[in-house]
């Protein structure tokens, strides 16, 4: 899903994670980070929110049912984030 902004207007983009969509059983969706660039200046400013390494990540009650199960199974948010480098780092040239 692309969006578009005035440049005019003052914009603030809040782009959801991977890990609080597996919390809220894909209620919320993780988005793709992607900015055009248009030939003005914008200012950028990154702000990242992680649970702690040992925090077990799981679909929280209220967003699951007997009709509606978990999509993931629990993990923890060091595990979630070494999985998360390795697919992302891991030399594919071998």
């Amino acid at each position: 899903m692309n969006f578009s902004f005035l440049t005019n207007y003052v914009a603030f983009i809040v782009n959801l994670g991977d890990l609080l969509e597996r919390w809220s059983n894909c209620s919320f969706r993780s988005t793709l980070h992607r900015v055009l660039v248009g030939g003005q200046e914008r200012y950028s400013i990154a702000f990242f929110v992680f649970p702690s390494f040992n925090c077990v990540v799981k679909c929280l009650p209220t967003c699951h049912s007997e009709d509606d199960p978990p999509k993931y199974p629990p993990v923890t948010c060091g595990a979630y984030l070494m999985q998360r480098y390795e697919d992302t780092y891991v030399d594919r040239s071998s």
